[in-house]
């Protein structure tokens, strides 16, 4: 009891603190002369006192109570959460006269414990795929986005090779990008290219992380991946929107232009003195600065 990292406490069957020891102390702040020979309920979150006596009752009848976790506030009036576990205490003739309490603080289990539940929601609703694989590219994890992406169910996937997804003349870049993941680098909004299981190719943008182990070893990569598709095809679209431009490819001596689409037809220049600029067909002529020409032939000094 004395040097264990566990608060052990021990009550008669009303709930009276009987012993306390040190690492009671340490999670509750409370020392065993304040506690000893008060009620336990000091410790019960707000409102939920009736905890005790529910537990209280069942050690009474002989059960065992195990792991049960519970919120529990300390002398300074934080919350810490304990997994609790209560055993019946008995006299020399066998009769139930107390209970013994073994309580570990799990606070931070549980705040992990959250923020990794979190983390799997975000993962299993994205709508990008995300990826986890070793150094050596074997895929460890596979979200429902990336079997709608790439066609490969979870159960197909994982354990084979990544370079499934990769076109092999892309080869190279993912050496690339496992050598920056081993350095400990990120990989952000590469554009490349994804191969479907059926084989068809689409493009994507890869964002990769290095996976670290807890001595903070990189042990593998955890890969972001989103399907350009759509974008590609919406700037498509604007492109093959926007009015045609005529085609400028020169400036010849004499006063004229040639333009592609006209096959080299000649378009009137600009007189000595005038700032328009002549259209023929649509061609734009736009002359070099201080360049000045006459129609009817070449300025002196050209």
């Amino acid at each position: 009891m004395e040097f264990s990292d566990d608060a052990i406490v021990g009550t008669t069957l009303q709930g009276v603190v009987t012993s306390w020891n040190p690492a009671a102390e340490r999670m509750y702040g409370y020392s065993a002369k304040q506690m000893i020979g008060r009620s336990g309920r000091i410790l019960a979150y707000p409102g939920r006192a009736d905890q005790m006596y529910v537990v209280l009752a069942r050690t009474a009848a002989g059960q065992v109570v195990e792991h049960l976790e519970l919120d529990h506030v300390r002398k300074d009036g934080t919350v810490v959460r304990v997994s609790l576990t209560v055993a019946p205490i008995r006299d020399e003739d066998g009769v139930i006269v107390g209970s013994s309490a073994v309580a570990r603080d799990v606070t931070e289990q549980r705040r992990a414990f959250e923020v990794a539940a979190r983390m799997a929601a975000i993962v299993e609703n994205s709508d990008d795929a995300i990826i986890g694989s070793t150094l050596e590219r074997i895929i460890t994890s596979w979200n429902p986005a990336a079997e709608r992406m790439f066609g490969y169910s979870s159960e197909e996937i994982v354990g084979k090779s990544a370079s499934l997804l990769t076109p092999q003349d892309r080869a190279d870049e993912s050496v690339t990008i496992l050598a920056r993941i081993g350095a400990g680098q990120h990989v952000e909004h590469l554009e490349t290219t994804g191969v479907r299981q059926d084989g068809t190719l689409f493009p994507v943008s890869l964002t990769a992380s290095p996976i670290r182990d807890p001595d903070g070893v990189i042990v593998g990569t955890s890969a972001i991946v989103r399907d350009m598709t759509k974008e590609m095809l919406h700037q498509q679209e604007i492109v093959e929107r926007r009015p045609r431009r005529p085609h400028l490819v020169g400036w010849p001596s004499g006063g004229h232009i040639a333009d592609r689409r006209d096959h080299q037809k000649d378009v009137p220049g600009i007189n000595v003195g005038h700032a328009d600029i002549h259209r023929q067909r649509g061609a734009i002529a736009v002359p070099p600065r201080e360049l000045q020409i006459q129609s009817t032939g070449p300025s002196p000094g050209v």
